[in-house]
């Protein structure tokens, strides 16, 4: 009985590995479909998704805006912005809209 007590237990036997290797073979069965479901992923992942044409443009969008709040700052640098006539009020539409074109005249001359 000596023997039974000092046996190394670390070393398996072929029972053991016989009643392991049901278990080692749905382990990589599992890994396999893991493998196969991360192919399938890039496989989807090189079609083009629609959402990234629209994000792209609304990056460009924001790329113009910004361009255009700069032009305005840079022009409001160079051309302050008159206050309206004390008179303004009073004016008829006419005379609104031909003190805006005049206005108007000098801003699209600068772009």
């Amino acid at each position: 009985m000596s023997q039974a007590e000092n046996r190394n237990t670390t070393i398996p036997t072929r029972r053991a590995l016989l009643a392991g290797a049901p278990a080692v073979a749905a382990a990589a069965l599992a890994g396999a479909t893991a493998i196969n479901a991360v192919a399938i992923a890039e496989a989807k992942a090189a079609e083009v998704d629609p959402i990234f044409a629209i994000i792209e443009r609304h990056g460009a969008a924001l790329d113009h805006l910004q361009a255009a709040r700069q032009r305005l700052k840079a022009m409001d640098k160079l051309y302050p912005r008159e206050a309206f006539p004390a008179e303004w009020p009073s004016w008829s539409i006419e005379q609104r809209a031909a003190w805006n074109r005049s206005k108007s005249l000098v801003v699209n001359s600068l772009v």
